[in-house]
């Protein structure tokens, strides 16, 4: 069961990007639904600006945006600016396409430049144990 204003996670700022605006709307409203502060951005260019504007505790990207890979090239850009800032990735590529990534080894996340990975459609129970993972781990490091 997702306890909606989770303690843990409440006040936390999240940046999510997605050029699906539909999609940026639903996502950014299950984080509001956590209690997360969120600020929301339809491109890279965008999502950087915001990111060097103000403080950010996670941020949430769709893989797809600009370019069919574009995520990745986000994240990494992400975190050349905030190495510490944790970035979820989330992508409907398996099921559509097939393809399948995680963050689950030190190698994947290497290469993939993000903390974690979430592949859609989710449970709003998956999107808040990943952001609670991500938020935690972020206050112990």
């Amino acid at each position: 069961m997702v306890h909606l204003d989770d303690t843990e996670i409440h006040g936390r700022r999240a940046l999510v990007v997605d050029t699906d605006e539909e999609a940026l709307k639903a996502r950014a409203a299950e984080l509001r639904g956590l209690g997360l502060i969120v600020t929301t951005a339809t491109t890279s260019s965008a999502a950087l600006a915001a990111l060097d504007a103000q403080p950010v505790d996670l941020a949430v990207i769709e893989l797809v945006l600009e370019e069919a890979d574009g995520g990745f090239t986000l994240s990494y850009f992400m975190k050349k600016r905030r190495p510490a800032l944790p970035v979820l990735i989330t992508s409907r590529v398996t099921f559509e396409a097939g393809l399948d990534f995680d963050t689950y080894t030190a190698e994947e996340r290497r290469w993939i430049k993000a903390d974690g990975w979430l592949e859609r459609p989710y449970r709003l129970e998956q999107l808040a144990r990943e952001v609670r993972r991500l938020l935690h781990h972020r206050a112990a490091a």
